[in-house]
């Protein structure tokens, strides 16, 4: 028996019984990726019907946070509710609107007694010129937003001091639901002192300072198309896949040139996001045969899917092949189940 009659013997039993283990792995992996997805479909069934439950809700977190809820509208809906609040922004054609949010802060009125007015201006005479009483978003401690002026012939004056609201916001999103939270905080920034600047030095001067508002409500409208990425979508090494592959190659060797065979194997593990979603697989064994060459068996290090969006089971890949009076090269062609 030449040598190359005792390599085919043994590769022939090594393939035969990685080829039946291959079988066995391939129901148990088909069975527990069924029974996942059907976990996976079941969790975000319920977590998807919560957040398109059209709802107008806010949450305040504290004196100055607050999180709003999610809304769920069509693509279109959305795209004209922008173009109508933004008149000044101009939007492509076509441009997809992911996400509006919009953030209500409610100031409430406050009435302070006073025992004294702010300020009061002496006429050279040491009579009362007039007085001046500040105005304050919320109490004797908070920031001075304008005054009222009364003059000793009765005349009544008002003025509002230069400031800003701002509104700082951050984005979070749930990978795993898509549902997405939009937390804001607002402040009041005065942008002159009033009676602090000069007048009052006891009092606190707020120039340029964040004074913290209460967020009181607010909505955020999401595009509905945003697409939900679940945790299973991360791509790695996947040991053990042992998938079921069949498919043909062009068979090559110096004794009888080239030949189409139909081919039939395994692969022992892979790379992707799953066991039946692999970008590359490697160590395939199994058999082939055509009318011509008969049965033999072959192995291929790796095969790669080119055209994952549209072959998504498909792979092509390199290998060697051995029969009983021969070996060579091939280039598979093969579909994975």
């Amino acid at each position: 028996m030449t040598w190359k009659e005792h390599l085919s013997k043994y590769f022939t039993n090594l393939v035969s019984v990685l080829t039946l283990v291959g079988v066995a792995f391939f129901g148990w992996n088909f069975w527990e990726d069924r029974q996942q997805e059907k976990a996976d479909r079941l969790l975000l069934e319920e977590r998807y019907a919560k957040l398109t439950d059209t709802r107008t809700e806010a949450v305040q977190l504290s004196a100055t946070v607050a999180q709003l809820a999610t809304l769920y509208k069509d693509q279109a809906d959305l795209a004209k509710e922008v173009a109508l609040a933004w008149k000044d922004l101009a939007l492509e054609r076509g441009e997809r609107v992911k996400l509006k949010a919009e953030t209500i802060v409610t100031v409430d009125p406050t009435v302070e007694k006073q025992p004294k007015a702010d300020y009061t201006f002496l006429t050279p005479e040491g009579q009362q010129g007039y007085t001046l009483n500040e105005l304050r978003i919320e109490g004797k401690d908070s920031p001075a937003i304008g005054y009222i002026m009364v003059k000793n012939d009765g005349e009544v004056y008002k003025k509002n001091y230069k400031f800003e609201v701002r509104v700082e916001s951050v984005q979070l999103k749930d990978d795993l639901t898509g549902q997405i939270r939009i937390v804001s905080r607002a402040f009041l920034v005065p942008l002159e002192d009033g009676l602090a600047g000069n007048k009052r030095p006891d009092l606190k001067k707020w120039s340029g300072e964040k004074y913290p508002l209460k967020v009181t409500g607010g909505e955020t409208v999401v595009d509905p198309q945003e697409p939900i990425i679940t945790l299973s979508k991360v791509k790695g090494w996947v040991p053990w896949s042992m998938n079921f592959n069949a498919g043909f190659g062009l068979f090559g060797s110096k004794e009888n040139g080239l030949d189409a065979k139909a081919t039939v194997d395994t692969n022992l593990a892979g790379y992707g996001v799953s066991k039946r979603d692999l970008d590359w697989k490697f160590f395939h064994l199994g058999v082939n045969y055509s009318a011509n060459g008969g049965l033999g068996f072959h192995l291929t290090p790796f095969s790669y899917r080119p055209l994952p969006s549209i072959l998504t089971n498909t792979y092509v890949g390199p290998g060697v092949f051995v029969e009983p009076d021969l070996y060579g090269y091939y280039l598979g062609l093969n579909v994975g189940f």
